[in-house]
């Protein structure tokens, strides 16, 4: 299998998106001493169709993440440049050194109708906002920058390209290192180690778990908690008000957050679409349990249009309920849920919900499937959906309508096409053992 370190593809949708130069004040005249350049060579495979036309531009985005203190960074968004076969290049950008940065490219085809994204993209990572290269590293360290062309099956056909890899390179060596292997995913695939994390600080808790290690894990991380209500539910809201103050260290970035656990949290940059077009994609059955009015219209339509990843945040709150839930109850501690009934049922419904965002992008925008950041987030939430639900199977504080809502998503002809795109997206192997279609 070929590995998946660092890996990230992205298309910008059917047609180039304006976008500009933005830059601020402090970075009007940078310290030249502290730039560098990013420059990658056009693979000889891509040469002759450049040469008859049928490539002829690239889009071009560098984005700063995380800077060091006192280190400014700017952003670079070139869409449409052409290529310069003469040259060689495919770019030659400064850089402002101190910051992480993320290169994506994505080259186009010329018709009649201008330059168009094709089947073929190039990028280095989108969602590693925060892989800090220090001031004090870049003045020492000489780094290339290389990344692998991935060529779609559709793509090498329509451009006659054999094999799936290309290799694009800088001539030179800049201040960043990142190497990325791209490739199909074949067999079963260990999510949790795709997902790129940052570090969320333990700020301590002194309450009682419970019994359960995961209700410790998010009280001890948010420094905004809910401690009033029964284990479950403080658990749901703080992993949401923990959610929520990582996102806010990135304003500015449309991303959301999902807390995995262990002090890390996954960021994923959200999809154009808007949330509101998964509603065409929700089997008719779980339009009427009361979560859907809830979450998927009343919320979408006041408060959430825009973040499609919403959904998800929802997701890892009822996941954080069911989880500690069950933990609680291995623990011997299940007495302290008290009356509270029903508890896997949310995520056995945000597992359908979460599913048809997916099957909505696959129509509206299906290059945001390539997000990795994305298929690790959903693929851990629904390990860990699938995996208490089944532990919590006829106990009625666990299980109302969960496991008939996850047989409704694994057999029933109305969740049919929401299946398929799963299954397709994730891999056979990995969906028949978490799923079992």
């Amino acid at each position: 299998m070929v590995s998946k370190k660092n890996l990230v593809l992205m298309c910008l949708g059917m047609g180039f998106i304006s976008c500009s130069i933005q830059s601020n004040e402090s970075t009007q005249n940078p310290d030249r001493s502290n730039m560098s350049s990013i420059t990658m060579l056009i693979p000889d495979q891509i040469k002759p169709y450049v040469a008859d036309g049928r490539l002829d531009a690239y889009n071009l985005a560098i984005v700063p993440g995380a800077c060091d203190e006192g280190v400014v960074g700017k952003s670079i968004m070139k869409v449409a440049q052409k290529i310069d076969i003469s040259s060689g290049k495919l770019s030659d950008e400064k850089l402002v050194r101190g910051c992480a940065y993320t290169l994506t490219m994505s080259l186009g085809k010329s018709d009649k109708e201008g330059s168009k994204l094709e089947k073929i993209y190039l990028t280095n990572d989108q969602d590693d906002k925060r892989t800090e290269i220090t001031a004090a590293q870049t003045k020492f360290d000489r780094i290339k920058i290389s990344a692998l062309l991935y060529v779609t099956a559709e793509g090498r056909s329509d451009l006659k390209i054999e094999g799936q890899q290309i290799e694009v390179s800088s001539p030179g060596y800049s201040d960043v290192d990142i190497g990325v292997d791209l490739g199909e995913q074949d067999g079963d695939f260990k999510w949790q180690s795709v997902l790129k994390v940052v570090n969320v600080a333990n700020v301590g808790w002194s309450g009682d778990d419970l019994g359960s290690p995961f209700y410790r894990d998010i009280m001890s991380h948010s420094q905004r908690k809910l401690e009033n209500q029964g284990a479950t539910t403080n658990a749901h809201e703080t992993q949401h008000f923990l959610n929520n103050a990582v996102r806010e260290a990135t304003r500015g970035v449309k991303d959301n957050v999902i807390y995995v656990g262990n002090g890390k949290a996954g960021l994923i940059l959200e999809p154009a679409m808007k949330p509101s077009e998964a509603r065409a994609y929700v089997p008719a059955e779980l339009k009427k349990v009361s979560r859907y009015e809830t979450y998927m219209v009343k919320q979408i339509d006041n408060y959430w249009s825009n973040e499609a990843l919403y959904i998800f945040d929802e997701w890892s709150g009822y996941r954080a309920d069911l989880r500690v839930a069950i933990e609680m109850i291995k623990a011997g501690k299940g007495s302290a849920i008290g009356n509270e009934i029903c508890i896997g049922d949310g995520a056995a419904e945000f597992l359908h919900f979460g599913s048809s965002v997916v099957a909505a992008l696959k129509v509206k925008e299906p290059a945001y499937l390539t997000n990795m950041q994305f298929k690790a987030a959903y693929a851990i939430l629904a390990e860990e959906s699938v995996k208490y639900i089944k532990l919590g199977a006829g106990d009625r504080r666990i299980d109302c309508d969960a496991v008939k809502l996850l047989n409704h998503f694994v057999s029933s002809p109305e969740a049919a096409k929401n299946r398929d795109v799963i299954r397709e997206w994730m891999g056979q192997v990995w969906t028949k053992r978490v799923l079992g279609f």
